[in-house]
């Protein structure tokens, strides 16, 4: 497949996989713009992989979290050591793109362990460490998302407020306000344009004169933590100011309602879960690192967009489900499994993986993979009110 084809027939699925890992479709345009001018020069290589898609879909987990670090790096004016840019994790994943495909093609006992059976505890949930005791009138949280890169980059928290409802496909766009809790200690540099005073600690604000730009306040909220507010479309610099000002501790914790069946810790990934109110809610949680011959899960409970239709019958978490295997236009290297059932309490669970072929072996892999997710039938959603 060309690169010209591979945008073709997979750049509107890319700008959804960045549009959730984001949540924000105008930012996921630029790292999906970013991304593709990096695999456009090295799609020599790319295209001989096994996946490339899923190749690309990394490369866009690793620039919005590259650019989430560059900004907050600019904001808070963190001196020489972020001048460096930002490593291309790409070439690390292309090898093990090629070792994955090694293991894809032995026996699934050798392959790896089989996903944990139902019913293993949930991991103990993160702290949110602090939230803003003051928001515009019309915002409530609806939204709280985690992203784990590894243990040595840490947690960041995302918390964010918006005006209106957030759950459906075809809600229209609503006014948010963010707040950012990222594991980075900063060094603030001499005072410029823009520095400001938070509760004592120098920061930086900025805010947009233009439609549809934002209002961002950072600074060093703590020893091992910034912090960053960011509001869009952009509110008075009075009010980013006042709730940057009125960030506090905070003791409560977000345990991701989906996780994978292990104990102890939580999986790298992105997890994130959204409550119009207590009794409407969902959560889609992206985990990377899974056993061959999956090469990622994605599980959904609530609203999923683009579920495709038919399949055939599965046997999983003690219902009958069903799973779909869809190839991309023209290409049978990287397919997506998708399986859906519904819970319970009567919410569907979508979940879908990236593999390199549609088999009997990575439809099985998928089943055990769902078999052994851990899923809260009743998450504390009392904070959406």
């Amino acid at each position: 497949m060309t690169f010209e084809e591979f945008v073709a027939s997979r750049l509107a699925a890319l700008l959804r996989y960045a549009t959730v890992v984001t949540w924000n479709p105008h930012l996921a345009e630029d790292v999906v713009q970013e991304v593709l001018v990096r695999a456009q020069a090295r799609w020599g290589r790319i295209s001989r992989v096994e996946a490339p898609e899923r190749y690309v879909q990394r490369m866009v987990v690793n620039e919005f979290l590259s650019w989430r670090r560059r900004a907050a790096a600019r904001l808070l004016h963190l001196g020489e050591g972020f001048d460096q840019p930002e490593p291309d994790h790409a070439e690390a994943h292309a090898d093990r793109d090629a070792m994955m495909r090694l293991i894809g093609g032995l026996p699934p006992r050798q392959a790896g362990p089989p996903a944990a059976s139902p019913g293993p505890a949930a991991t103990p949930g993160i702290a949110l460490r602090y939230s803003p005791t003051w928001v515009p009138d019309s915002y409530r949280e609806r939204l709280r998302a985690l992203v784990i890169v590894d243990r040595e980059t840490g947690d960041d928290i995302l918390r964010r407020w918006t005006d209106g409802p957030m759950l459906g496909q075809f809600q229209p766009m609503v006014r948010y306000l963010d707040l950012e809790i990222l594991e980075m200690p900063a060094r603030p540099g001499p005072a410029q344009d823009g520095a400001v005073d938070i509760n004592g600690v120098p920061g930086t604000v900025f805010v947009g004169s233009v439609p549809d730009s934002k209002a961002v306040v950072s600074w060093q909220i703590d020893a091992t933590h910034s912090a960053r507010v960011e509001a869009s479309p952009a509110i008075s610099q009075d009010d980013i100011l006042r709730v940057a000002r009125s960030v506090r501790p905070d003791p409560a914790v977000f345990s991701p309602p989906v996780q994978q069946g292990r104990q102890g810790q939580l999986a790298s990934g992105k997890y994130d879960m959204i409550a119009d109110d207590p009794g409407h809610w969902g959560t889609t949680s992206i985990m990377p690192d899974v056993v061959a011959p999956l090469l990622s899960l994605k599980a959904t409970v609530g609203p999923a967009f683009d579920v495709p239709e038919g399949g055939d019958p599965v046997r999983v978490r003690g219902a009958t489900g069903r799973i779909v295997a869809t190839a991309p236009p023209a290409s049978n290297l990287q397919w997506t499994l998708t399986l859906i059932v519904t819970l319970p309490d009567g919410r569907p669970l979508t979940v879908e993986s990236s593999v390199g072929g549609d088999s009997p072996a990575a439809r099985e892999a998928l089943v055990r993979a769902v078999d052994g997710l851990v899923i809260d039938p009743a998450p504390d959603v009392s904070w959406a009110r």
